[in-house]
This record gives C-alpha cells, structure tokens and sequence, in this order.
C-alpha cells in the first residue's frame, strides 16, 4: 500500500501563505496602516498638526514612538492570524497535514516573512514617498529609508508571531506588545538605558526617526537589536511546536 509523502515545504508555505492572505483582518489591517502612515506623513510635511509637550507646541516628528504606532495594525493582523489557528482548531488539522512539526514551523516562518514583506511597503512606500518630497533625499538614500522601515515592520512582525505562537492569545500577544511602548512613553519604566533594547524602542531606532535622542541605540545596533527579538520569537514558536500538545 502506498504511503502518501508528506508534503512539500514551499507547498506548506503556500498554504500558509494564503491562510494569511484570505483571513478577514488582513487586509483592513494594511489598508489601516496604510492610511495612517500616509495622513501622519501629509501632517508633518504640511505641519498643520503640533502637540504640545509642556512649552512650544512641536511637529510630529519629535514624537518618533507616534510615527511608528501603525505597525501595530499590522501586527493586529499578524497576532490575529497566529491566534485563530488555535481558537478555531485549525492548529490541529495542520498538524495532521503537516505532522513534521519542525517543518511546519520553517514553513509558517516563511510564509510570515512573505506575506508581511510586501504589506510593510505597501502600507509605507507612499508615507515614505511624501516625505522624500519634502527631504529630497537621492534615489539610493530614499531606498535605504524604505528598507530600514520595511526592515523594522517584518521583525517586528516575527516578534509578534512567536509571542502569539507562545501564549496562544493574539489579545495578550497585542496587549503586551502595546503596553510596553505605553509604559515608556509615560515614564513607568525610568530606565532609559534598558528600555531602549524592548523591540518597539529598538524598531524606532532602526526607522532612523529616533536619531538625536540621547539613549537611542544607533541603527546598527539596533537592527541587532531587534533581530535578536525576532530570532528569539522564532525560536519560541519552533519549541512551542515541537514539544507542546495540539
């Protein structure tokens, strides 16, 4: 009798893929980012828009953890597919297809970095565009500025996905993705010199819009930085995979 081969990895990745692509928060989730990105990039090149922060109202562009909050549509979405393969017993079945479960979790990593690749430059090429009309930048320097903040969105994303993987809740993924960020914007964690390693602060710096602050990681570092929180994630969720029960 013959045995069915298991399937292929890039047949698993595009399974994945298209779980991801035809989920129903996806595309609202980029449409979003893409919205905002592009409105808050019309509010600082015109400067319509200043906050007050204690003395002279100032634009937008000092508030570099403002200009990077749309990721967070994006992980929405990221965090919402991960957790819907558990709420709705999805994770089971996949298992079931794919019972190589080391190859899946390969699979499910690049099918993440796939999807969320393209969304990140289509939620901020045309943000990014606005301000190169402002900036000026040459050609090479306003694609070196697409990639770092394309860049910053994928691994970020990663992070989301393993943390998801891990606790099985897109909300409590999102909840502490999004707290963290708020609680150093508000002053609740003083520790300059420490917070600036948690992926958000570490995001901003690789976007380059967090360049001048005192603490900031330079962006070098800081794409270590952040690479090393995706790596972790990844590694999260392939041990979550291999050793937990469905």
């Amino acid at each position: 009798m013959d045995v069915a081969s298991p399937p292929r990895v890039r047949d698993v990745v595009r399974a994945e893929v298209t779980k991801a692509l035809t989920h129903p928060v996806t595309a609202p989730a980029v449409l979003g980012a893409l919205a905002v990105n592009t409105a808050l990039a019309v509010i600082v090149t015109s400067d319509v828009v200043r906050l007050g922060t204690g003395g002279e109202p100032v634009s937008l562009e000092a508030f570099p953890g403002l200009l990077v909050a749309p990721v967070y549509l994006l992980l929405i979405a990221v965090a919402t597919v991960a957790g819907s393969e558990h709420t709705t017993g999805q994770h089971r079945v996949t298992l079931t297809v794919v019972p190589r479960r080391g190859r899946l979790a390969v699979a499910q990593l690049l099918a993440l970095v796939a999807v969320s690749t393209p969304a990140a430059l289509l939620a901020l090429a045309p943000a990014r565009l606005v301000l190169a009309r402002q900036d000026g930048p040459g050609l090479a320097d306003g694609a070196l500025d697409v990639g770092r903040w394309v860049l910053a969105y994928v691994l970020l994303s990663v992070v989301a996905y393993g943390l998801t993987s891990v606790v099985r809740s897109a909300t409590t993924a999102l909840g502490v993705l999004a707290a963290l960020p708020v609680l150093v914007a508000t002053g609740a964690l003083p520790w300059p010199r420490v917070v600036r390693f948690l992926p958000h602060e570490a995001a901003t710096a690789v976007t380059g819009v967090a360049d001048g602050a005192v603490t900031a990681l330079t962006s070098g570092v800081a794409v270590l930085v952040l690479g090393g929180w995706a790596v972790l994630a990844a590694a999260a969720h392939t041990a979550s995979l291999l050793h937990r029960e469905a």
